[in-house]
């Protein structure tokens, strides 16, 4: 019974000690998997653009705080600005009910703008506008170049962490 409750003890204390890298690599992995999504997302939408051959237009919703999400569609106009009433034209969509506790940055320069349907190329957009994101201590960038269409993620912070997954620092 002593050796039972002997390596119940050292068997807790070793489970102690891991559960805060179990949480850092949950983080870890949550904020590669948003980057990614986001990445995506801005690709299907100029793909879609381009086979279509009609404008695909990109919407980025922040209420209700803190709720936030981006919609593609064949709309220009959403109507309700609100995630939890995306448009009827939906064809594509990344939401913080995905991403718990991630947070996305009301500063991002890319509001609404669209992919034109002969090259896929961003108008409307702010010049190597971006969308900026944050979990625990992670902060990620996406950023479309304006002139190219090319799409991008990188690591805002940390600024000590050379990589994450494949993302490297901006």
């Amino acid at each position: 019974m002593l050796e039972l409750v002997i390596a119940v003890s050292v068997m807790s204390i070793l489970l102690a000690m891991a559960a805060p890298s179990f949480s850092q690599l949950i983080e870890n992995n949550k904020i590669k998997r948003l980057a990614t999504e986001v990445e995506w997302f801005l690709v299907q939408a100029k793909s879609e653009a381009v086979m279509r051959g009609s404008n695909v237009y990109i919407h980025k919703v922040t209420s209700p705080v803190p709720q936030w999400c981006l919609f593609s569609s064949l709309s220009a106009s959403i109507g309700s600005s609100d995630c939890s009433n995306p448009p009827n034209n939906l064809l594509g969509l990344v939401t913080s009910s995905n991403f718990e506790l991630a947070t996305l940055d009301s500063s991002s320069t890319l509001t609404n703008f669209y992919f034109d349907p002969i090259y896929g190329k961003p108008e409307s957009a702010t010049i190597g506008g971006n969308y900026t994101y944050s979990l625990g201590q992670y902060t990620f960038k996406t950023v479309l170049y304006s002139p190219t269409g090319r799409i991008y993620s990188c690591i805002l912070a940390p600024s000590t962490s050379d990589k994450v997954g494949s993302y490297e620092q901006c």
